[in-house]
């Protein structure tokens, strides 16, 4: 889906439907063999509605997976689910290949995406669904097939989902589903709500409120540990293998003449963690934050452009 934190959420998170199967990263894609949050999702079939919700973690890529909590319950696509077109290469014989309008889930390896619903929020990327300016194209005839846009973008003869207008999508996540327009393979595919029904959705990955809120708190929780516990815990000094990282990089990093580097976190926590490190090694530099006053900015970005002997530029999101 188009607006997603892609430094963050892409690369971290992963939504893996498959068939009952052990987390294995050594057999795997390079989507999970990247991350380090997992989110695994499992029916007895191919052809059922009702399934099972795993969250694992691991400290960094090549170690092993550590479940969180318990199996949740989550419902799938009414007709179950079918293999993505990316990953028809697992296909059985007899088993179906995800089409628009089937009622499937795709099965196959996906990272997560930003989260969305009807409420701001502070999580980074979140969208905020708003009437005619959110809509979920499902027409694979549009430029615009699953892709989230305006419905002045994409016209009023193209299909498209209006999300503000339905209650599964108060709270939900994207899915970064690969789709095809020339094989009509499926589009919108999200984590949202259950209906009040019970029964299995359309072709997304549905749960209770509360479930759907743990996960969403869970998955943020463990990227923030990523990049260092203290975020989490609070308690000093915390472990953090991107810190260690930084530290033995930034005694190399500028020893070629006239190198400048930009450093982005989206947490203001983690630039007080980083800052001991760049003081340590003498790095000249500049921070950007949300604290910084707007009309000192603009000499902030001037400062690191034109000087010199200023390396390395520091910010989060207000940057």
């Amino acid at each position: 889906m188009g607006r997603c934190d892609a430094r963050a959420a892409l690369v971290a998170s992963v939504l893996s439907v498959l068939e009952p199967a052990d987390v294995r990263a050594q057999s795997c894609p390079p989507t999970i063999a990247e991350a380090t949050r997992l989110v695994l999702v499992r029916a007895g079939t191919m052809n059922e509605e009702r399934a099972s919700l795993d969250l694992f973690v691991r400290s960094k890529t090549g170690r092993a997976w550590r479940r969180i909590g318990q199996p949740r319950e989550a419902l799938i696509g009414r007709a179950g689910m079918a293999w993505g077109h990316t990953f028809q290469t697992y296909r059985r014989r007899g088993e179906p290949v995800k089409r628009e309008g089937d009622k499937r889930t795709p099965a196959g390896f996906y990272r997560i995406g930003a989260s969305f619903g009807f409420s701001p929020s502070n999580r980074p990327g979140h969208v905020v669904l708003k009437r005619d300016e959110t809509v979920c194209v499902d027409d694979a005839r549009s430029a615009h097939y699953n892709t989230v846009k305006s419905r002045a973008e994409i016209g009023p003869k193209a299909s498209g989902e209006n999300m503000r207008n339905y209650a599964v999508y108060r709270h939900g996540l994207f899915v970064e589903y690969p789709t095809s327009r020339e094989e009509n393979a499926g589009s919108c595919i999200f984590l949202h709500l259950a209906s009040k029904s019970g029964r299995g959705t359309l072709g997304c990955i549905a749960m209770s409120e509360m479930d759907l809120l743990r996960l969403r708190k869970a998955l943020l929780m463990c990227r923030m540990s990523a990049n260092s516990t203290f975020l989490v815990d609070k308690k000093p000094p915390g472990y953090s293998t991107k810190l260690e990282a930084l530290d033995d990089l930034l005694g190399s990093l500028f020893a070629e003449e006239g190198r400048k580097a930009v450093l982005f976190s989206e947490w203001t926590t983690m630039l007080n963690l980083i800052e001991p490190l760049i003081v340590k090694h003498e790095v000249p530099y500049v921070r950007l934050d949300g604290s910084v006053p707007q009309k000192e900015r603009q000499q902030l970005v001037r400062r690191f452009q034109t000087q010199a002997d200023c390396k390395l530029f520091i910010s989060t999101n207000a940057g």
